[in-house]
Order: C-alpha cells, then sequence, then structure tokens
C-alpha cells in the first residue's frame, strides 16, 4: 500500500474531494454572493431544507468542475444566481416563507424548495411563489379541512428565461408549469 504525503494530495483529501481549482471558484462564489449560503453537495430530499434562511444554494462538486473548466457556462450561472438572489430577497420579506433555496442537480437542471405557512407571493414579479400558491389553492380546491400549518414544497425542475424563474413540467414542453411534488408536513 503506498501512502501519498505530498502537498497536492492533502490539500485535495482536506477539501473534501473538491480540485483546488473548482475550490478556488467555490471560494470566489462564495465572495461575490456573500448573501448565499452556498454548499456543495448531491441535492435530495433530506439534504436540501434547512429550518431557517431564504438564501441556500446546493450544487455538487461535478458542476463546480464543469465551472473551471468553461468560462461561458461559469457566466451563464452567475447570471442564474443573481435571479436566485432577487427570489432570495423576495422570500426573506415574506412572511409565509420560513425557509428556502436553489439547487443544482448533476444533470445540471435547476431545482427550489421551500418551507411555508400557507403560501402567499410577494408582489407581482414574484413568479415563482404565485405559481406555488395556485397549485396549493387547486389541490385544496373543495376540502373542507384545513391546510396544513407547515408545508415542505420540493420543485425538482425551474427555469430562468428572461430574469424570471418558472417551474417547468416534466413534459417537453413549457407551457404547463406545476410544482412537481409537495410534502404536507406539521412543524
Amino acid at each position: 500500500m503506498q501512502v501519498w504525503n505530498n502537498k497536492a494530495t492533502r490539500s485535495y483529501n482536506s477539501l473534501s474531494g473538491i480540485p483546488p481549482k473548482a475550490n478556488a471558484l467555490l471560494q470566489n462564489l462564495k465572495q461575490r454572493f456573500s448573501g448565499m449560503q452556498i454548499e456543495v453537495g448531491i441535492p435530495n430530499v433530506k439534504n436540501v431544507f434547512r429550518n431557517e434562511g431564504n438564501n441556500h444554494l446546493m450544487l455538487p462538486v461535478n458542476i463546480l468542475q464543469k465551472m473551471a473548466k468553461d468560462s461561458d457556462y461559469t457566466e451563464m450561472l452567475k447570471q442564474d444566481f443573481q435571479v436566485f438572489e432577487q427570489q432570495m430577497l423576495r422570500d426573506t420579506d415574506n412572511d409565509s416563507v420560513q425557509s428556502s433555496g436553489f439547487f443544482i442537480d448533476l444533470d445540471e437542471s435547476y431545482g427550489a424548495w421551500a418551507i411555508v405557512k400557507n403560501l402567499v407571493p410577494n408582489g407581482n414579479n414574484d413568479s415563482l411563489r404565485r405559481t406555488q400558491q395556485e397549485r396549493q389553492q387547486y389541490k385544496y380546491e373543495g376540502l373542507e379541512e384545513q391546510l396544513p400549518e407547515t408545508q415542505h414544497w420540493f420543485s425538482k425542475r425551474i427555469v430562468v428565461e428572461s430574469g424570471v424563474l418558472y417551474e417547468q413540467e416534466s413534459s417537453p414542453t413549457r407551457e404547463a408549469v406545476h410544482v412537481n411534488m409537495m410534502l404536507d408536513l406539521r412543524a
């Protein structure tokens, strides 16, 4: 068994598997988007939800590595991160949103999540929360029982078009948008 004891290997291992160039990019992103809590990981229902804060962003290592190699891709993501930031500000000012965030999946698709209490959009520009509210109203239309106090929304697919966030249906057309999954959980 050979023991790797050089500086580069120790550095790589100490960064939890994030190569040095990708880690440098991550640090740059954290400085540029200092209001975001950027975390590296593979997003799933168990690790994206946080109990507080509306400024979470998770991305896997492979996305960082692609960004480190492709400056055009990096610039595109930075523009989309600005759109995420705008939604984060809306969520911070929205009393019905307890916690929320965004993620990039391994396949480079975007997703969003939120923990909400009787969701309401925050203004006319809050397209993402308006769509989620419409879906919530449709789901509970005609039911006599009250909405759960707290709901976890997990929207697997969102798109950014012309600076606006939309939820995307699984079908090839973008005509119908909806929440792909809503978990009703009591706090």
